[in-house]
């Protein structure tokens, strides 16, 4: 018999860590470094929005020269430039990481199953695992990666913009964690249900795929017509896909139950946002430049977070 024991998510936090810093850690150091510094660009591509806006209000006003303004449109491009590159780079160490994950998990997968007493491949619970095992190899260093993504990206961004806004005013700071907190939430809940339907889909996901090599696979089609089997296999996998159908229908309703929740207290946070800045520009508390860099940048970093790179999906089985 084979001893299994639940891991919880520090458990799978502190492998990620460790898998990462002993079979690439100057790659790992690499997207860490990268993320802080996309993040910090994130931020100071605001400041220098405002910046610019500024310099061109001081142009109309005639209180700045021309040559101003195109100081801080060429600043304000370099940054934009900075921030891409810092953006594709930090994609592509991403992608190269993901594929000698994928390759190793591999690996270690098959080395484990080697040293397997042949006993245990009788166990239907040992085949459940080794399919839990093979979907969620590279999904769970890359759950780990997204989640240091989270760390160094939002938190160097939102240290940079909490100063930011402090210093514009500091209501935007309490307004501004209404609009993200109900995100990084959701995503950590969400994790939460695809692991319990991953644990509930494996063993019907096998039968299943079992099932579909009697019926439709090379080696066993020709016995199972022979033996006038194929109709009851047929049935059986077709039982099986609808069970697996209705375990990942309701694991979708419950998350997007759960984003429809934390979308609407987000969407009331960005509300609250544009109504701060509406009512501080009204009060010429802040600028004009300032009201279209945060109204810009809070836009785009929300919509980045809803549909980029912390979204977690259910896997596809």
């Amino acid at each position: 018999m084979i001893k299994r024991s639940k891991v919880s998510l520090w458990k799978v936090i502190h492998y990620g860590i460790k898998f990462n810093t002993k079979n690439f850690p100057f790659t790992f150091l690499c997207v860490n470094i990268v993320s802080f510094l996309f993040g910090m660009s994130q931020g100071f591509s605001t400041f220098m929005t405002q910046c610019f806006f500024e310099s061109v209000e001081g142009v109309i006003a005639q209180n700045n020269s021309a040559g101003w303004t195109y100081l801080m449109l060429t600043a304000l491009g370099l940054t934009l430039v900075a921030n891409s590159l810092l953006g594709g780079l930090n994609n592509f160490l991403n992608y190269v990481m993901n594929g000698k994950t994928d390759g190793i998990m591999n690996q270690i997968i098959h080395k484990k199953i080697a040293r397997i007493n042949p006993v245990c491949l009788e166990d239907t619970k040992f085949h459940d695992d080794m399919e839990k095992a093979n979907i969620a190899a590279g999904s769970v260093i890359n759950f780990v990666n997204k989640g240091f993504f989270v760390l160094t990206f939002y938190l160097s961004y939102f240290l940079f913009m909490g100063f930011y806004l402090h210093h514009l005013k500091p209501q935007f700071v309490f307004a501004i964690a209404l609009v993200f907190v109900p995100v990084l939430l959701t995503q950590l809940v969400r994790t939460c249900i695809i692991a319990k339907f991953q644990d509930k889909a494996a063993p019907i996901n096998r039968e299943s795929n079992h099932y579909y090599w009697v019926v439709a696979g090379g080696i066993y089609l020709k016995e199972t017509r022979i033996l006038g089997a194929y109709a009851y296999f047929f049935n059986k996998m077709i039982k099986t896909l609808k069970k697996l159908g209705k375990a990942e229908w309701e694991a979708t309703v419950k998350t997007n139950l759960l984003e429809l929740c934390t979308g609407f207290i987000s969407a009331g946070g960005y509300g609250l946002i544009i109504l701060m800045l509406v009512n501080a520009l009204l009060a010429d508390e802040i600028t004009v430049g300032a009201f279209s860099a945060v109204f810009t940048s809070i836009g785009m970093l929300h919509s980045l977070m809803q549909d980029r790179e912390c979204k977690l999906r259910l896997p596809s089985l």
